[in-house]
């Protein structure tokens, strides 16, 4: 590419009406040029001076682009095919910054029809996209780098990289030359998938990295993108440069690049093939900003994204995960996870259950001792989750967990096997507990309410004696009368019999109206759990099964789930004043802090960080099962209609408002991320347009929610919220709406203060 003198190209003139696109159009075809000149002189040249006056002139074109009204800073090239007219070998590229965007093709057309004084640009940019595509270069993402000598010197030194990059493929060497006195040496950086990388190797420059650092580096990387949610139909593939950069506490300690190649989200879609677009026009929403994608559920942290939790079964996923997590010289540690892989959960016998175990507990207090966060335990923990799960029943009645004690029934007697770390402890008793109501779910369903339920039924419910169970019958007869509500009054007088084994009657009557098939049947037995509940002298057995039995299949929501998360969130109530016959919970009940019960929230809060990634994963299918729902149109079965499944969100989020913890307060911040972003789904998809208001009442509960348990980083995306303000209430010309948007916005500022004086605090 030959050197053309650029000191006395057009000068920019302010415009008289609108600003001169034409006169931007020249600005951003010579930076192109530049770009290209620099790159091709650059790649021969043995140091850095010889294209320093190149530089210097590419640098004076970035300071005039960045006067132009309306860009963020970045500027993209994509490859786009070829010219009209130019057959297969001449590629054609299209040019993005800020609301300028045209391809080579229309520049050459333009070009061709101005004076003779910018006519050299034609064949310059034709020069310079044939210098990209014969670098493999698809896509160019570039940031100005503003007046700072920092930036600038670090996008001179990563065009030096750049410009040397295919080079060093070429000859599978590091990248070496002479920076203005200093002997540079950039070691060629390979991707997780052992593919020379452009980005990697300008991070590997600019921050003065080793191969060995890099390698490790790819290596966290990696572990954080198994914990990346799977890629929606819109997301870029993850690669490990951009995986680097979204985790949080990687990307603080990193220069990142301002010049990235090849990095455009649908350039990741297949890494190996660039994928022609034709003309395609390219929305300025869905281009990533500051070098990264936009990321539709507002966490930039893997810590803070929604876990698949089909991924998290993997038992090859999870041995990498935690390999990468641990000590390597924690020879033990490795040994349990291979122990883990190879132990059949599914045996009939209890032999060599006790070591086992002895090794995952081990395990764990070594996840617990590395300084690797919560994650790494968390993933382990929904694994054990799993597996243990398929322990089999007869297995199970012979394990018992007293204070983390594990004690093995062996031919009668009983024996003391050791000390369980308490999450296994927990992990054991939820899946005892979720055992026995599968139990007593399959004798509800082979014994009818109505007519099925005898003493000797009722004895695999509740422990009473003949005479009581034969009252405890002729009660329960009465409780559907036959408009099919509860006979509450009925109900009252045999309050005493009922608290003799209140947990097992209350067992009972949740399995019956887990098979209800009519919502009729449901309210009735809905309306004596409730009765019942305010009778019984404990609930915590009755709290536990009712969390036990939402979280236990992660992935599918039930009608059950509305009412399971009601009469919790009631529970956790010593006063609610709401009529036993309202079927949704009052929104104030978020502002009530006094009349709780301290031991019941604690439980219910701890009872759902057990396992936080299946109560992550519950709300993720019910958001999911909505957007379907919306977009579908589909007759849907009862309780499972688009109505039903946000009163059951609804529900949900109130009990983990009213529960707090760890997992509920991610809970919230999903739900935030998700209803409180305008570019969401459901907010840009037409077909959900007439749900709006129920969204809006959603984010609603999230927001009065977040003044109870909101953190510091919940704070960007609150202001976040407010700034959407203006383009929710353009969605929808319904004064209704605008009065519901206004209404839900009054929620932003009392949440942001509320966290700023518990952080305070």
């Amino acid at each position: 590419m030959s050197s053309i003198d650029l000191s006395s190209s057009t000068t920019i003139q302010p415009a008289q009406k609108t600003p001169t696109d034409d006169a931007w159009r020249i600005v951003i075809t010579e930076v192109i040029h530049l770009l290209g000149l620099f790159l091709t002189h650059a790649r021969h040249a043995k140091g850095a001076r010889a294209t320093h006056v190149l530089f210097d002139q590419l640098v004076k074109r970035l300071d005039m682009l960045a006067k132009m009204p309306g860009h963020d800073g970045g500027m993209i090239l994509r490859r786009i095919g070829s010219t009209a007219g130019g057959g297969p070998g001449k590629p054609d590229y299209f040019f993005l910054f800020g609301d300028l965007a045209f391809s080579c093709r229309d520049a050459l057309v333009r070009n061709a029809k101005n004076a003779n004084r910018i006519s050299y640009l034609s064949g310059a940019l034709e020069q310079a996209c044939g210098y990209f595509q014969e670098q493999g270069i698809h896509a160019i993402y570039m940031q100005l780098p503003g007046r700072s000598e920092k930036a600038i010197d670090q996008l001179r030194l990563s065009l030096n990289i750049v410009a040397r990059f295919r080079q060093a493929v070429e000859s599978n060497a590091s990248i070496t030359f002479h920076y203005f006195g200093r002997a540079m040496t950039v070691p060629l950086i390979f991707d997780a998938s052992a593919r020379p990388d452009p980005n990697l190797t300008l991070v590997a420059g600019l921050n003065s990295l080793s191969s060995v650092n890099m390698r490790e580096l790819i290596k966290q990387a990696d572990a954080f993108r198994i914990l990346s949610p799977r890629p929606q139909q819109t997301a870029p593939a993850v690669n490990s440069y951009n995986q680097i950069f979204s985790v949080r506490s990687l990307r603080s300690q990193l220069i990142q690049p301002l010049i990235e190649i090849n990095n455009l989200p649908w350039m990741l879609l297949d890494s190996d093939r660039v994928t022609d677009r034709g003309n395609e026009s390219t929305p300025v929403a869905q281009l990533p900003q500051n070098g990264q994608a936009l990321e539709n559920n507002g966490c930039s942290d893997p810590a803070e994204r929604p876990i698949v939790l089909e991924d998290v079964v993997q038992p090859d996923i999870v041995a990498h995960f935690l390999r990468s997590c641990l000590d390597t010289k924690d020879a033990k540690a490795y040994a349990a996870i291979d122990a883990l892989r190879q132990y059949d959960y599914t045996s009939t016998g209890t032999g060599g259950l006790g070591k086992h175990f002895s090794s995952v507990s081990l395990l764990l207090h070594a996840l617990d001792k590395h300084d690797s966060g919560a994650l790494p335990r968390e993933r382990l923990v929904a694994y054990l989750h799993n597996l243990l799960e398929r322990i089999p029943e007869t297995v199970l009645n012979c394990l018992t967990v007293q204070r983390r004690a594990l004690k093995i029934e062996k031919q009668g007697r009983t024996v003391l096997v050791g000390m369980l770390h308490p999450s296994l402890a927990d992990l054991l008793l939820l899946v005892k507990q979720a055992a026995a109501l599968r139990h007593k779910m399959t004798v509800a369903r082979a014994h009818t309410f109505n007519t099925g339920l005898n003493p000797t039924i009722l004895g695999k419910f509740v422990r009473l004696n003949a005479p009581d169970a034969l009252r405890l019958e002729n009660c329960l007869a009465s409780l559907l009368t036959e408009r099919g509500d509860c006979d509450r009054n009925v109900l009252a007088t045999h309050i005493d019999l009922l608290a003799e084994d209140g947990d097992g009657i209350f067992a009972m009557l949740w399995c019956y109206l887990r098979l209800a098939q009519q919502e009729s049947d449901r309210c009735a037995f809905m309306d004596g759990l409730l009765l019942i509940s305010e009778h019984l002298p404990t609930l915590q057995a009755s709290l536990g099964l009712l969390l036990c039995d939402v979280f236990q299949f992660p992935i599918d929501v039930a009608p059950s789930d509305r009412n399971a998360f009601r009469i919790a969130s009631q529970m956790l109530r010593t006063m609610h004043k709401e009529s036993l016959y309202i079927r949704s919970t009052p929104e104030e009940v978020l502002a009530v802090r006094k009349s709780l019960n301290p031991t019941l929230v604690k439980f219910a809060s701890e009872r759902m960080d057990i396992d936080a990634i299946r109560t992550l994963s519950k709300f993720d299918a019910l958001r999911q099962a909505l957007f379907i729902g919306m977009v579908d149109h589909a007759p849907a079965a009862e309780g499972q209609d688009v109505a039903s499944l946000f009163h059951m969100q609804r529900e949900g989020l109130i009990l983990m408002v009213l529960a707090g913890g760890n997992a509920a307060h991610r809970v919230l911040r999903e739900a935030l991320a998700y209803y409180g972003d305008f570019r969401s789904e459901i907010y840009q998809d037409p077909r959900c347009a007439h749900y709006l208001p129920d969204c809006m009442a959603q984010l609603r509960v999230v927001l009065r929610g977040m003044i109870r348990l909101g953190r510091t980083q919940d704070i960007a995306l609150l202001k976040k919220v407010e700034q959407f303000g203006s383009q929710w209430m353009a969605l929808d010309a319904v004064p209704g709406f605008a009065r519901s948007v206004k209404k839900t916005m009054q929620w932003v500022a009392p949440a942001i203060r509320a966290i700023q004086v518990r952080c305070h605090d």
